[in-house]
């Protein structure tokens, strides 16, 4: 990457999310946006954190409203592509199209469309091998931000369209957690799966992902008397 385009970035979240099916998800990003920050600055940060993809993502309030047709008309889109996706509210039981309701670490992407930076090896070695307790502790102490369900199920999607990353991978989803359960994201073997935990499990393997917010500003205008 040398520059960061915002009307680029755009153009391919809102084609990513047609091809899986979630028309009314590029809809949404579609509307007319500007981001908060300089996209020199942007750039800067990207590089600064090691941070190499984008996805603009509709607000989480969008995403809670739309929370079952999400899970229906991804799992479609995402078989017509060649991809498998396994959402449940455990790892052992049969898929329920459920996903946690957050209170950790939505406040920038509540009201507002967002900017998502991320890369898939931004697992702090300090993160591994912790609790839920542990891990939002942790994000929260440090001022970090990690990733939620919706937009780990995307974003792998769309890494696995690209054929950027096949490896195995499981992460705590720690944007997606309450006070009783933390999600947790799974990649094996091109199927895309997403369950939670009780706060108590830990496991040596499984880190967390640091990913940075920008939230956008919508642009209107207004008649001049």
């Amino acid at each position: 990457m040398h520059s960061f385009d915002f009307n680029q970035v755009i153009h391919s979240s809102a084609g990513l999310f047609r091809l899986l099916n979630l028309h009314n998800w590029a809809d949404e990003v579609e509307k007319t946006f500007e981001i908060e920050n300089e996209e020199d600055d942007i750039f800067d940060l990207m590089r600064s954190h090691h941070l190499s993809h984008t996805i603009i993502m509709p607000s989480y309030r969008f995403q809670l409203e739309h929370s079952n047709e999400f899970a229906q008309k991804m799992n479609v889109g995402i078989q017509r592509i060649g991809l498998d996706t396994y959402i449940t509210d455990s790892f052992k039981k049969d898929a329920t199209n459920h996903f946690v309701e957050s209170d950790f670490n939505i406040t920038a992407r509540f009201d507002k469309p967002y900017a998502l930076l991320y890369s898939w090896d931004m697992h702090h070695e300090c993160t591994h091998g912790l609790s839920g307790h542990q891990i939002r502790a942790l994000f929260s102490k440090n001022q970090w931000t990690g990733m939620t369900s919706q937009e780990f199920l995307v974003a792998q999607s769309r890494c696995l369209v690209n054929s950027e990353q096949k490896d195995k991978l499981w992460t705590w989803l720690v944007d997606s957690s309450n006070d009783a359960l933390t999600s947790v994201g799974f990649l094996d073997n091109s199927a895309i799966k997403v369950y939670t935990c009780k706060q108590g499990s830990m496991n040596e393997e499984r880190g967390a992902l640091v990913t940075h917010i920008i939230p956008l500003r919508e642009v209107k205008e207004y008649k001049r008397d």
